[in-house]
């Protein structure tokens, strides 16, 4: 399954980043189609340099790490971050 599309997800693959001790918001980008692999499970986008670097958007997060619109992604909080993560995991 690949998208025909392309998706906006967060550049590192979750809403939060650390940075200098505290947790910033990370930057949501547009990532073309033909950059992903897809499976049933969600998108693997392969990118970087020296990298590569990878980030995996799970299908079960589509509205919280990734879209096919911006729109499309909650603007959660920190804490909601946290509590999203620890009942998922």
């Amino acid at each position: 399954m690949i998208a025909n599309k392309n998706i906006f997800g967060y550049m590192y693959g979750q809403p939060f980043i650390k940075w200098d001790n505290h947790y910033e918001k990370d930057k949501i980008i547009e990532i073309k189609a033909e950059k992903l692999r897809g499976n049933e499970n969600g998108y693997l986008y392969v990118w970087g340099w020296p990298g590569p670097d990878c980030n995996f958007y799970a299908f079960k997060d589509r509205g919280i790490t990734w879209g096919y619109s911006r729109e499309e992604i909650k603007d959660i909080t920190y804490e909601e971050w946290k509590r999203y993560r620890n009942e998922k995991i």
